[in-house]
């Protein structure tokens, strides 16, 4: 069996709409990892930066990104800051992981557009190329893969991970 698809990147590379339509491609199940965070808590992510409990966060979204790896047939879309926690890392190793990049500006503009609150309270413009820089390391680190969010279209996004997950042998582990 193949090992599960661990999608990582910034907010806005678009992890989420990729990891719902390979999924559904794959006929395998679809893990956010944000959204079990605010399932398993009870409260908005946004409401538990706003109040300061980053740490409680943190702590979920490792327990949430362990569970989501744990069974096999998989596409799991991990938190932005997920691969800040050395465990977490140390998971992602066992999946294919594929960091969906994209440039600070096309990041800013999409997360501005969204209307979602930035995580530090930071202005956008600001924050998002800070975050890169701060994470980009352990992106590199982790991924098996990159695909650039912002020349590629969904489908075009979907078939490069697709097809090089396909041509993973069997039992595939790092």
């Amino acid at each position: 069996m193949r090992p599960v698809i661990a999608l990582i990147g910034m907010r806005g590379a678009g992890k989420t709409t990729i990891g719902r339509l390979l999924s559904a491609r794959l006929g395998v199940s679809f893990v956010d990892t944000d959204q079990a965070v605010e399932s398993r808590l009870g409260v908005p992510i946004a409401d538990l930066f706003a109040s300061g409990r980053v740490a409680q966060f943190r702590e979920a979204e490792a327990a949430a990104v362990a569970d989501a790896l744990a069974p096999a047939n998989a596409v799991v879309s991990t938190g932005g800051g997920a691969v800040e926690d050395k465990g977490t890392r140390r998971l992602l190793a066992h999946a294919f992981t594929v960091w969906l990049a994209c440039p600070a500006g096309v990041l800013s503009q999409r997360v501005a557009a969204s209307g979602r609150p930035t995580v530090t309270g930071a202005n956008v413009a600001d924050e998002v190329p800070a975050l890169l820089a701060r994470r980009e390391a352990f992106y590199a680190a982790c991924s098996r893969m990159v695909v650039d969010t912002a020349v590629l279209g969904t489908d075009e996004v979907c078939d490069a991970i697709e097809h090089a997950w396909r041509r993973l042998p069997d039992h595939d582990v790092r």
